[in-house]
Formats: C-alpha cells, structure tokens, sequence
C-alpha cells in the first residue's frame, strides 16, 4: 500500500492552496473539520470561496495574485496544488518536492505525496474512506452509506460500553471477550451490570 492511512495532529499546521477554484473550495471544506490554517492564492477567488473566507476569517486568508512557475512559497505544512493548469502544477510539484514540501496535485493526485480520504467521524468512531486517488466518487458514495450506519448506532449504549471498560479496568478485570459478549446485551442489562462491578 503506497499512501498509508494515518491520522496527523491539525494544530497549528498551515495548508497552502495555489488556486482559488470550486475544488480548492471543496477540499478546504472537507479540512475545516481539523484544526489547519489556509493561505489561498489566486489570480481569480471563485465566490464559495470568498464565502468559506467570511465564515472563517480567523482561519482562512486570502492573497490574490498570479500564480506561475517563479512562484515562492510561503511557510506552510501541505501544499494544495489547485491552478487548474496540469501543466504549472507538475512545474509546481516538482519545485516543492525539491524544497521537501508534501504536495497534493489536485490534477494528477498518484503523482502527490499524499491525499485526502472521506472522513465520517462521531465522538467515538473515526472511519475514513478512499478509492486510492482515482475514483472519488466512490469514496463520497461509500461514505455516505457509511454515515447513515454511525447515525443509526444506539450512542447512549456506546458510552455505557466505555463505562463498563473503564471500571473493568480499573478492578483489574478488563477482559476483551467480556466485551464483546456485553456488547450483544440490551442497554438495561448493561446499565445494572455496570451497576454491579
């Protein structure tokens, strides 16, 4: 598996976008849900954009300017390669990787150091979903379905289970087969078993 799924620490990290298009627009969306910063640069904002700006005025800054090969990167964590040009973007690519920068070439992501997955979460599950680059809809289709199922999980015996862990834990007791085999019990069961250890 070339491109790993692994989770990164947001806080304080800079994603810089060179185009201000419908795509930067999705992509900073999806990565709103983090803690990043976003430098945009472009000749021309596409008004969403201008609009997740305003809704966001602490974490996103705009710079409008030509976008070209001489280009010069400021700071920034990832870099968002999002011209709309293949062509500026592999001159692009290839200037940042020189300089160690992890670049996303949003029109031709296999030659990336990385991408984005779809990301379905809730207060205890994190589930991220990926077509390897090359499907996205996929990902979107396959994560929505996934979304409906973690709605449909029963929260309140979610946190009863993490109850009972963390007091079998803490007796010393903690049994991963228990577990399970609670985890199929109805949520008044659970409720006076916790109730009893």
């Amino acid at each position: 598996m070339r491109y790993f799924p692994i989770s990164i620490d947001s806080k304080d990290k800079i994603c810089l976008f060179l185009g201000g298009g419908r795509i930067c627009k999705r992509k900073i969306e999806s990565l709103l849900k983090g803690d990043f910063s976003f430098l945009i640069y472009g000749k021309e904002i596409d008004k969403e954009v201008i609009k997740l700006y305003k809704e966001n005025p602490q974490r996103i800054k705009i710079v409008e300017k030509n976008i070209d090969q001489n280009f010069i990167f400021p700071p920034c964590d990832f870099l968002f390669l999002a011209t709309g040009d293949r062509d500026l973007n592999k001159i692009l690519r290839k200037k940042a990787k020189d300089q160690g920068l992890r670049t996303l070439d949003l029109s031709d992501s296999l030659g990336s150091d990385f991408y984005l997955r779809k990301n379905i979460s809730n207060e205890f599950i994190d589930i991220s979903i990926s077509s390897n680059g090359q499907v996205p809809i996929f990902s979107s289709l396959i994560g929505d379905d996934l979304e409906k199922y973690l709605e449909s999980l029963d929260m309140e015996k979610i946190k009863l289970m993490v109850k009972i862990r963390d007091k079998l834990r803490e007796n010393g007791i903690y049994n991963k087969a228990l577990l399970l085999d609670l985890y199929k019990e109805d949520k008044e069961f659970l409720k006076k078993y916790l109730e009893k250890i």
